[in-house]
């Protein structure tokens, strides 16, 4: 097996080898792999991350009271003196 990611490297140095990134697709798509559980690691942990960011901005805005319903209001012309 690891003769096989040795070949596969050797391979890669050429950059026009678009079927090589193709077979490591789906290489690391195949389940079962280390490959695979590393990459299903890697979304769970993207995923919990935007969960978190979403959860971390509503308690934000809902501490200034600034809810998504309210607009964006203009600024008014000229408060202060020049």
């Amino acid at each position: 097996m690891l003769s096989h990611y040795c070949a596969a490297l050797a391979v890669c140095e050429d950059p026009s080898s678009s079927l090589l990134a193709r077979l490591r697709l789906q290489h690391v798509a195949r389940p079962g792999g280390l490959p695979f559980v590393l990459f299903m690691l890697l979304v769970a942990v993207l995923a919990v991350r935007e969960l978190l960011l979403r959860i971390e901005t509503k308690r934000i805005l809902r501490e200034h009271n600034c809810g998504a319903e309210a607009r964006a209001a203009a600024p008014k012309d000229r408060e202060h003196a020049d």
